[in-house]
């Protein structure tokens, strides 16, 4: 009996067709309106009925995309042509005096003297600009390993040597 209620098809049919779109409504004001296009930026997995607001380029990050270059960003989608290896590029080399320690692409060495020299503040030719030893130190005294005056640092003779101390035997007098 639930349909033989209606007397007649096409009454049936309108009664149906009520039914569909007052439901049909009901669905509609119960909508969530958003972006239903998960490869958009703006993609909203609650909504349930596409407003049109979908928008494809507000999460793209354009940059340079080459981990080589000195402005490579990690975070970017899309290369836009902006890499640069110069600002980024200098001396690898820790011997070198032009050593850049913040270089990230090898560039060229070109000064292997300026730096070096003597490092030791007490020698007389200490060379403060220096940052490698070179063993070039002088420092003075008697290099002499037999005199009496031999200092073991030094490593330019001065001309202070002493030997009378090998002169000066101590003797017994009551032998």
């Amino acid at each position: 009996m639930p349909w033989n209620f209606l007397p007649s098809t096409p009454t049936r049919f309108v009664a149906l067709l009520g039914v569909f779109l007052f439901f049909g409504s009901i669905s509609t004001a119960w909508a969530d309106p958003g972006c239903t296009n998960p490869l958009a930026c703006n993609f909203d997995a609650n909504a349930t009925e596409d407003d049109g607001s979908c928008d494809y380029l507000s999460c793209l990050v354009f940059g340079c995309i080459n981990p080589s270059a000195c402005n490579f960003n990690p975070d970017a989608d899309y290369n836009d042509g902006s890499c640069e290896y110069a600002t980024c590029a200098g001396c690898m080399n820790e011997e070198a005096c032009d050593y850049d320690p913040e270089a990230t692409i090898a560039g060229p060495c070109n000064d292997f003297t300026t730096c070096y020299g003597c490092t030791d503040p007490v020698a007389p030719n200490y060379d403060p600009d220096a940052t490698f030893d070179d063993d070039s130190c002088e420092i003075p005294g008697c290099t002499i390993v037999g005199a009496c005056n031999f200092d073991p640092n030094a490593n330019a003779n001065d001309g202070s040597c002493d030997f009378d101390c090998l002169y000066l035997m101590p003797w017994n007098s009551d032998e």
